[in-house]
C-alpha cells in the first residue's frame, strides 16, 4: 500500500506540472480573445433557426477540424426558429413617445393597446386586469424572490397568467442590474390552450416610470406593435470535437458552451466566452502534445436559449458514459469559483480534486445543457466567474465583443483548461 501510494502521488505530481504549463500557457494566449472576435464581429447574432447559428456551426466545425482533434463531427438537432420582426412600443398618455423594447423569444406578433396595469407579483391580478396591459415590476432583488431565477418565471409565464384575466398585452421590467435605458430579451412560453397575447421587455428606468405614475394615481397608456412570427422547426446542430483517451477512452469528459445567442447583440458573453473556453481547451491540450487518459470532447450546444434540444439531443444519444462535464456560461469574467451538481460522494471527490491549486467549489450548480446528463449519474460541473455585471450585458444589444476583457477570458481559460485535464487524468 506505501509503495502504491508513492507512485499515486509520483503520478499527481506529474499531472500537476502539466496543470501549470496549461495555465500559464492560456494566460498567454492572444488566439482566444481573437477567435471571439470572429464569432462575435464576423458571424454576430445566432438564434435558432438563423443564418447567424448555422455559419457559427460551420466555423466550430472549421476551427476544431484546423486544431487538429481527432475526430469532429455535427450532431443534427432540430429547433425552434422565431423571429423577432419590426416592434415598437409607444407610450400614448400622459405624454407621446416611443420607449425601447424587445419582444421576448417565442411571442405572438400583433397590436395591443390599453391602460397599463403595474403589479409586483401574480397576486395582484385580478378582475381589473381585463382590457389592460399588465406590467410586472420586478426587481432581480426583490425581497422573497431568490435572484435571477425566479423573476424568469415571471418570463416564461407572465404573458399566459395576464391573459387569464382579460389582458390583451404583457409587458417585464427587464432582468437587468445596469440598464442605461437598454431592454434585455428571453425566453418565454404559452401554457396549453392559453390565449396567447403579445409579451416582452421594457427598460429598468421606463418600468420604475410608469410605477411612479401610478403610483401618483396618474394613469399611462401604451401600444405595442409585434411583428414576430413563428416557423416550423429548423435544422441545427451540436459540434463535437474531441482528444481521445489512452487508457479510458469510453470514459468521457465533456467541456462545453452555447453556440446559440439571442438576436440582439453579439452573444459575446453569453456565450461566447464559453464557447472559446471549449474551443481553446482542446487545442491547447493539442498543441502541448500531451494526451488524455480520458477522451476530451468540446460540445459547442446548439439551442441552448430558447428550448436546450441541443443539450437534451446529446444526452439521449451519447449519456452514458459521460464521466464528467464542464458548462461555462456565466461570462468572460474573472473566475471566482466552481458549482457542481452530483451525489455527495462526487461532490466530496471534486473537493479534493480542487484542493489546493486552483478555484473553491463554492456551492451547486452547472449549466442548462449539461444538466440533461443529471440522470446518467454525470458529475456536472459550472464554471462561475464574478457577476456583478453579468446582467448589464445578458440577452441584451450591449452584450458585445469589447464589453469583455482579454485578460478576465484568458484566466477563465486557464481554469476550465486545467480542471478538465485533470478530470481526463485523476486515477481515484
Amino acid at each position: 500500500m506505501w509503495v502504491l501510494s508513492l507512485v499515486l502521488w509520483a503520478g499527481w505530481g506529474e499531472q500537476m506540472e502539466t496543470v501549470q504549463t496549461l495555465m500559464e500557457t492560456a494566460r498567454k494566449d492572444t488566439l482566444a480573445y481573437e477567435r471571439l472576435g470572429e464569432l462575435c464581429l464576423g458571424i454576430g447574432h445566432r438564434l435558432s433557426g438563423s443564418k447567424g447559428l448555422e455559419e457559427a456551426v460551420v466555423w466550430g466545425q472549421a476551427t476544431m477540424e484546423k486544431d487538429g482533434a481527432d475526430r469532429v463531427w455535427l450532431q443534427e438537432v432540430m429547433v425552434p426558429h422565431w423571429e423577432r420582426g419590426e416592434e415598437h412600443l409607444w407610450l400614448t398618455e400622459p405624454t407621446h413617445e416611443e420607449l425601447p423594447f424587445l419582444s421576448f423569444g417565442g411571442s405572438v406578433g400583433g397590436v395591443a393597446e390599453g391602460e397599463v396595469l403595474v403589479v409586483s407579483s401574480y397576486d395582484e391580478l385580478g378582475p381589473r386586469a381585463e382590457g389592460k396591459i399588465i406590467l410586472f415590476n420586478i426587481p432581480k432583488e426583490t425581497p422573497g424572490l431568490e435572484g435571477y431565477g425566479d423573476v424568469v418565471g415571471y418570463r416564461y409565464g407572465g404573458a399566459t397568467a395576464a391573459a387569464e384575466w382579460g389582458a390583451t398585452g404583457a409587458l417585464l421590467r427587464s432582468i437587468a442590474d445596469g440598464s442605461l435605458r437598454t431592454p434585455h430579451t428571453g425566453g418565454m412560453s404559452y401554457g396549453e390552450g392559453a390565449e396567447k397575447i403579445p409579451y416582452g421587455a421594457i427598460t429598468v428606468e421606463d418600468a420604475e416610470r410608469l410605477q411612479w405614475l401610478q403610483d401618483r394615481g396618474t394613469p399611462a397608456r401604451v401600444k405595442m406593435s409585434l411583428g414576430a412570427k413563428t416557423y416550423p422547426d429548423a435544422l441545427s446542430h451540436n459540434v463535437i470535437g474531441e482528444i481521445r483517451g489512452t487508457t479510458y477512452p469510453d470514459e468521457v469528459v465533456i467541456v462545453s458552451g452555447h453556440l446559440d445567442a439571442w438576436d440582439v447583440g453579439q452573444g459575446a458573453h453569453d456565450d461566447g466566452a464559453g464557447v472559446i473556453h471549449a474551443l481553446e481547451t482542446l487545442r491547447l491540450i493539442r498543441e502541448l502534445g500531451i494526451q488524455p487518459k480520458r477522451t476530451i470532447r468540446a460540445v459547442l450546444w446548439t439551442n441552448e436559449e430558447n428550448g436546450s434540444r441541443g443539450g437534451k439531443s446529446y444526452a439521449d444519444a451519447f449519456g452514458e458514459g459521460t464521466f464528467a462535464a464542464i458548462e461555462s456560461d456565466l461570462g468572460g469574467f474573472q473566475p471566482i469559483g466552481w458549482v457542481s451538481t452530483g451525489t455527495g460522494e462526487q461532490k466530496a471527490w471534486l473537493d479534493r480534486l480542487l484542493e489546493g491549486w486552483g478555484l473553491p467549489h463554492i456551492g451547486n450548480g452547472g449549466g442548462v445543457d449539461i444538466g440533461h446528463l443529471e440522470p446518467h449519474g454525470t458529475l456536472l460541473i459550472g464554471l462561475r466567474p464574478d457577476d456583478t455585471h453579468y446582467f448589464d450585458y445578458h440577452h441584451a444589444p450591449s452584450d458585445t465583443w469589447d464589453a469583455v476583457d482579454e485578460r478576465e477570458l484568458r484566466e477563465g481559460l486557464a481554469h476550465v483548461a486545467a480542471l478538465t485535464w485533470l478530470l481526463a487524468n485523476t486515477e481515484e
